[in-house]
């Protein structure tokens, strides 16, 4: 049987195998950000207009990629509620590409 200690261990192994994969990607999501976007865009307004976020909301985007849907675009004007992102907690590299909204 594994001990708890062990499963804590491959967990944060995972972890930070997970961040390193997510640092060498960010560039490729950066270079391809709007192309992705393009094809995205119709879905993530959907999404946000369906939600009807408002202030005081939180919104957590999972599998945020360069993190358009909840950071940067389809608020518009519109009064942007607390997000959060798992792209935030990633990696240097994903935090970095969500801040350049």
């Amino acid at each position: 049987m594994t001990s708890p200690e062990d499963v804590s261990a491959q967990l944060e192994l995972a972890r930070q195998q997970s961040i390193a994969v997510w640092d060498a990607s960010a560039p490729g999501w950066h270079a391809w950000r709007e192309q992705l976007w393009q094809s995205s865009q119709p879905v993530s307004e959907w999404m946000i207009r369906k939600l009807d976020p408002q202030p005081g909301d939180a919104l957590l985007e999972l599998a945020a990629g360069p993190a358009d849907t909840g950071f940067c675009r389809p608020f518009g004007d519109r009064r942007k509620p607390t997000l959060k992102s798992d792209s935030r907690k990633c990696s240097e590299g994903c935090q970095a590409l969500a801040t350049r909204c």
